[in-house]
């Protein structure tokens, strides 16, 4: 059976606020002794205490934890691709922001998906926000679109995305394509950028048949300037992964922009976004 590594990324979030730790923490330990290695990369300004690491590895008695942070919030893409040349080309790696309630039914779910279906590189729950699906969801280039439903099975990748949190890949896949996350997008679009780049090598991903709760930061924000900045990584991470395509996407992408753009600024009441 495949060796399966956890990265839990944090950011303003210690172990003990974020809710993916929480869950993980929760599950029986028969469950949990089934995660071989759990990566904590902290992105925050502030270093964990060693109180609440020793807590953490204490609760994962049967899995090698590592930490790693020096203070910097390092681009998602970074992160990726440093902990892919850490692992092995054999296994499973899960990817969780810190914010995924997920239930203990995820391990045994992937584990039996994964046995069933060899030839498959990737793996993905269906993420809900706010009894929304937003994964996997529809991508057409630079427009993406909700689904109504995803069954649980093999699910053609052309035009399709999903978040980042919750991906479980092959890491023979991910060797295999190393450095597979561009670098000169940072944030936001990282996983569309994969997604699109995954239905290129890859006819099938595999949805899982198990849900998890998910927060979405832009709709969560509590002030227009946090808002404003978010849309701005989305904007330049989606015209970097664009401009890669080719120069007509491209072009396309920037009017879509464009008309997105004024749209946003009539809901806000707000120029702002222009400005971003």
């Amino acid at each position: 059976m495949s060796e399966i590594n956890f990265l839990i990324v944090l950011y303003k979030k210690t172990l003990a606020e974020s809710e993916t730790v929480a869950s993980i923490v929760a599950w029986p330990d028969a469950v949990k002794s089934r995660i071989a290695r759990a990566i904590v990369w902290n992105n925050s300004p502030t270093l964990l205490s060693d109180e609440e690491k020793n807590g953490f590895r204490e609760s994962l008695k049967n899995t090698e934890v590592i930490f790693s942070e020096d203070g910097i919030n390092h681009p998602l893409s970074q992160v990726y691709n440093s902990v892919v040349g850490m692992l092995p080309d054999h296994g499973l790696l899960v990817l969780w922001d810190h914010d995924s309630r997920i239930p203990e039914a995820f391990v045994p779910t992937l584990l039996q998906a994964e046995a069933a279906h060899p030839g498959i590189d990737l793996f993905l729950p269906k993420i809900f926000y706010n009894e929304q699906l937003v994964s996997p969801a529809r991508q057409y280039y630079f427009y993406g679109k909700y689904m109504k439903s995803a069954a649980p099975g093999p699910f053609r990748s052309r035009f399709a995305t999903a978040i980042n949190s919750g991906m479980a890949i092959r890491c023979s896949y991910l060797a295999a394509h190393h450095p597979v996350y561009n670098e000169e997008i940072k944030f936001y679009g990282t996983d569309n950028d994969f997604m699109y780049k995954y239905s290129r090598n890859n006819e099938y991903f595999c949805i899982l048949d198990t849900e998890i709760k998910h927060t979405l930061n832009f709709y969560e924000q509590a002030d227009i300037e946090s808002t404003v900045r978010r849309y701005r990584d989305i904007k330049n991470g989606m015209l970097k992964q664009m401009a890669s395509i080719n120069p007509v996407v491209y072009m396309l992408s920037l009017l879509y922009m464009f008309l997105y753009t004024l749209k946003l600024c009539f809901r806000f009441k707000t120029t702002r976004f222009f400005r971003s």
